[in-house]
């Protein structure tokens, strides 16, 4: 695992201990759960050419605590993406902890256990598997909010995942958040 990779492990976990250690403040969404959904862009060739220039993204987060006074917050999230182009197929499914500052323009990090499953698009191709582990850099926008604690943001987030036999599936990512 590169040095890069340990710096947001220790970083994700720090803030996973911090949010759990923290006093809550009396703010808090009204539930734990935000659903993303939009489309991931490859920026290797060999990632567009087994998944296509782009691929859908579903992402399912839980925040691990309630607001602190530490704008930070922790969460396991789950993310899909699938593409396809001719004959290629790309999909990747990860689990793992971000962490997010929690005001109106956010940032933040991830590290994930990915499991990647690429098919080149070539003749005679190959679908190859394999699992690693992913990083992430996010940063959005709260667009809007409703009463209850629901509100809407653009994120957008840069995926490094493992290669697999040969194609190298990160990407960037523009999708729309939705804390329920």
């Amino acid at each position: 695992m590169p040095h890069r990779q340990y710096l947001i492990a220790v970083a994700t976990i720090t803030a996973a201990l911090t949010t759990f250690l923290s006093t809550p403040s009396a703010t808090s969404a009204a539930t734990p759960l935000s659903v993303e959904v939009g489309a991931q862009f490859p920026l290797a060739d060999s990632g567009r050419n087994a998944g296509g220039t782009s691929r859908t993204a579903l992402g399912l987060d839980y925040d691990l605590g309630p607001q602190t006074l530490i704008p930070i917050r922790a969460s396991v999230h789950l993310d899909d993406a699938n593409g396809s182009r001719g004959n290629g197929r790309l999909n990747t499914f990860g689990a793992g902890l971000a962490a997010r500052l929690t005001t109106p323009i956010y940032a933040g990090a991830g590290l994930s256990l990915v499991t990647v499953n690429a098919r080149p698009d070539v003749p005679n191709a190959v679908t190859t598997n394999a699992t690693g582990i992913a990083t992430s850099y996010f940063f959005g926008e709260r667009l809007f909010s409703v009463p209850g604690g629901t509100s809407v943001s653009l994120q957008a987030t840069f995926k490094k995942f493992p290669r697999v036999g040969g194609v190298d599936p990160s990407a960037f990512a523009l999708g729309v958040r939705v804390q329920l």
